[in-house]
Formats: structure tokens, sequence, C-alpha cells
């Protein structure tokens, strides 16, 4: 469950206006496995990243890219043969890079995780003018120093509190693709709902956001599904 999440975060945070998807697949043959999931309601996306540069040394930068996409209706999902009926839930992921000019090192930093299906402080308003997440969220986390990692391990807790406004008119989005992943292998994604531009504010760890760039700040409402199929 928790790798399907994440790739949803992933999925999520790196296509422009993937907000609301409702997927129509051909029946697809019994031999087929399909892992996926289907949500129905509403949510939040917002991402943010910023650096600083000569700190603590002249030379030395850090850098930072924070990720978080919340749904606040219910899904349906199945996995490894899994099939789980899920409510809310929140996805933050914080990447950090340090670059150290006097060691010559560069070390990456991931710390991410979803909280699933438990009495969470989301909401949503109907007309997407606003929303909040106000959550605690456990996490896995690994380092990386030129490019040589620590195995995942468990991380310190995402801290998040933010508030979103919608600015704008509230618009319609459809969009639809399939991706090829290897072999017979495939996905397919599309969007059907409504989404609203927004500005966000509060804090993740404490730290105010946004950070230099606010990214895919957006309130949405509607369904979203994610399809991978593999034929045996």
């Amino acid at each position: 469950m928790k790798r399907l999440l994440a790739l949803r975060a992933t999925i999520v945070a790196t296509i422009a206006l993937a907000l609301m998807t409702l997927v129509v697949v051909p029946p697809a043959a019994a031999k087929d496995v399909i892992d996926g999931y289907n949500v129905i309601g509403p949510g939040a996306r917002a991402s943010g990243s910023g650096c600083t540069y000569d700190h603590p040394e002249e030379g030395d930068s850090t850098c930072s890219l924070w990720i978080i996409n919340f749904f606040a209706g219910v899904s349906h999902v199945s996995w490894d043969l899994d099939k789980e009926l899920l409510k809310p839930y929140v996805c933050p992921t914080v990447f950090t890079d340090v670059w150290d000019d006097s060691e010559g090192l560069l070390y990456n930093t991931w710390r991410g995780g979803c909280l699933v299906g438990q009495k969470l402080s989301l909401a949503v308003a109907k007309d997407l003018s606003s929303a909040s997440a106000e959550v605690t969220v456990p996490t896995d986390t690994s380092t990386c120093v030129n490019d040589v990692c620590t195995e995942v391990r468990p991380g310190d807790p995402i801290v998040v509190d933010l508030d979103w406004v919608g600015v704008g008119e509230v618009t319609s989005v459809k969009w639809r693709q399939t991706s090829d992943q290897g072999g017979d292998c495939y996905s397919i994604e599309s969007l059907d709902g409504d989404r609203r531009s927004a500005t966000v504010s509060g804090t993740i760890d404490g730290v105010p956001v946004p950070l230099d760039d606010a990214l895919d700040t957006d309130i949405w409402d509607g369904h979203e599904t994610f399809q991978y199929i593999c034929p045996k």
C-alpha cells in the first residue's frame, strides 16, 4: 500500500494539472493483472523549493523541495491482488540537497510517507475556495553521499500545517495518457473534474512556505484513477 501511495504522490506531483482522474478502460482479458486505484472526491496539492548559498561556509549550499498531496474522499485500491477501500489520506515528501564545498561532497536526503484512513484534519470547501491540512505523518528516509545511498529506514515525522486559498475561476479538466511500462505492461491515467488555482501558506516541519518558488498549487474535486496492466 505504501509503495502505491508513494507512486501516486510522485505521479500527481509531476504531471501538470493532474488533479482529478476518471479512466475509461476497455475490458481487460481475464488473464491480465490490473493494479491501481480509483478515487472520488476533493483534495489539494502544493510544492515548493528554495536554496541558501555560502552557508555555513563560502561555497556551501542547501536546496530543499517539498511536495504534498491530500485527498478527502473515498478510494478503491488494488495492489498485489489485495483490494482495499480507503478513506482520506495525505502524502508529504521533503527532498534536501547539501553541497559541502570544502569536502567536495553532495548529500541528498529524501523523507516521505503517507497517513491513510484515519481521522485526519483535512478540509476542502465545496466551491474550492479553501482547503487545509494539519497532520503529522510518519516517514521513511534515505541519504546518499555522492550517489552512494543508505538503506531506507524510519525517519522523523513530517509535520504539516497548511492552508490553501482559491484564486481565479474554477475550471474543468480532462486528460488521458497511456504509458509504456516495459515488456507487455502499460499504465493508463486520465483526469475528469474541477480545479482551482490557489495560494498556500503555513509550515512544513515548522518552516514557513512557500519557499522561493511555489509550484502546482491548487484545489480540486473529481475522479482520479491509475491502472497498471500486465498481461500474463
